[in-house]
């Protein structure tokens, strides 16, 4: 028996072209969308920068859907990038002047009567611009004379670590430092100046809940 071909589709009344098969996402575009909103993590702003740019190519004519996603993914890997090198070194510079504190404040403490100018110039020195205006030397010489008269000299000064950690955990710009005095422990809280990250500059310091400022008040 003969067999027949059956007859082909495409004739009258059958439309010649297949339905087009659903564009898919590009992966390089939601790839670069995300590490970019994730670009505080240092890499992942230079990843999502990189993918996003590679997602353009791989959406362009319509080959691949995505093409807002990798376009957005470029601005905000730069701004989240720039974010996090400032928040990584601002705590970078925190750090460095936190291990200077307990160096430069014990030789401020460690004075008898005869070298409380001395002293107080040096405490001085390590302020802020902000500081230095609106607590005198006299201010400071008063304040560590009574300082000393209850406390007696300082002989031990350290960093408390529950203290560092909150700081970097809340990007605070102060420290609370335990001061060992002939008379007793106290705690010593150092306040420095935001806009003085580049050096150690002193914006308040309070000895048990007394600061210089209060004179000035």
């Amino acid at each position: 028996m003969t067999q027949f071909a059956s007859p082909s589709p495409v004739g009258p009344g059958y439309d010649s072209f297949a339905p087009a098969a659903p564009r898919r996402w590009s992966a390089a575009a939601i790839g670069g969308f995300v590490c970019s909103i994730l670009g505080f993590f240092g890499i992942t702003a230079l990843l999502g920068l990189i993918l996003g740019i590679v997602g353009i190519f791989a959406t362009r004519e319509g080959r691949r859907k995505g093409m807002g996603l990798a376009i957005a993914a470029i601005p905000i890997s730069v701004v989240t990038g720039v974010l996090g090198i400032v928040v990584i070194f601002s705590f970078v510079l925190f750090l460095r002047i936190a291990s200077q504190l307990p160096g430069r404040l014990e030789p401020v403490f460690a004075f008898d009567a005869s070298q409380v100018d001395e002293a107080a110039a040096g405490l001085h020195k390590l302020g802020s611009p902000k500081f230095k205006e609106e607590v005198s030397e006299a201010n400071l010489k008063d304040w560590l004379k009574n300082i000393i008269e209850t406390n007696g000299k300082l002989t031990r000064l350290t960093i408390d670590q529950e203290s560092l950690a909150a700081a970097q955990q809340k990007d605070q710009f102060a420290l609370i430092m335990k001061a060992r005095f002939v008379n007793g422990d106290k705690l010593i809280r150092v306040t420095i100046a935001p806009d003085q990250m580049w050096s150690l500059g002193l914006d308040d310091i309070e000895v048990d809940g007394s600061s210089p400022r209060d004179a000035t008040r």
